[in-house]
């Protein structure tokens, strides 16, 4: 999957979900992530804000930020399965506004030139 911000494989650091249906909308490599958000996503920075609002304002999140994380189910009949992520009430989100500016969009629709594109190695 592809960071949403620069365009370069993700690198299974964090997924963006739409929580209603689960969509993956995006991946968000560890590069954009520091870039564009520094350490916001961390619980221990959010706790004071509401669950349901966005990691950067007060905004209303309508996109989950998982981190990838894999974790083996093996159910009672042995089959198994794998998750790789939670969404959870405590993963981060971001609003219409915050994820538009991520997804290269400001609030016309326009490219945002906020992101420096990342360079391939």
């Amino acid at each position: 999957m592809d960071c949403l911000s620069c365009g370069l494989p993700s690198g299974y650091n964090r997924v963006l979900v739409e929580p209603r249906t689960g969509e993956e909308v995006g991946g968000l490599c560890i590069e954009c992530e520091e870039h564009e958000f520094g350490d916001r996503f961390r619980w221990e920075i959010r706790a004071e804000t509401e669950p349901e609002r966005c990691a950067l304002c007060t905004g209303d999140a309508h996109v989950r930020v998982p981190e990838w994380d894999p974790e083996m189910d093996v159910d009672d009949d042995g089959t198994v399965e794998w998750e790789e992520y939670r969404v959870t009430e405590a993963t981060p989100g971001l609003c219409d506004a915050h994820f538009g500016g991520l997804a290269g969009r400001d609030s016309t629709g326009g490219p945002s030139l906020e992101t420096p594109p990342r360079q391939s190695d």
